[in-house]
């Protein structure tokens, strides 16, 4: 569009949505729900994909398939999925601003 401030609030909007999806995904695991924890990987996989942000995506991935064999994975993979989020979120805010 030529905004600059569009990028940046695209940006934003995909950082906050997938921070609480993060946090839902903690919520499922500690409740043991694989199903649920499978589905937020999944929706945050395709989200974070289109956005470019491939290792959160592949986090993501892994999660999904350990919940569909019925495993809530421990902390690590969560660990692993906030780690790689933290860092895509670092990228994609430098690229939003021009950096």
């Amino acid at each position: 569009s030529g905004d600059p401030g569009f990028l940046r609030g695209f940006v934003d909007r995909y950082v906050d949505q997938a921070e609480s999806q993060l946090a839902e995904l903690r919520r499922a695991a500690a409740r043991g729900d694989a199903t649920v924890v499978g589905e937020l990987a999944h929706g945050l996989k395709g989200t974070s994909a289109t956005m470019g942000a491939s290792r959160v995506a592949s986090a993501c991935a892994t999660l999904e398939r350990s919940a569909a064999r019925g495993e809530v994975t421990g902390p690590d993979g969560l660990d692993r999925v906030a780690s790689e989020l933290e860092r895509a979120t670092a990228v994609l805010r430098a690229r939003a601003s021009g950096s």
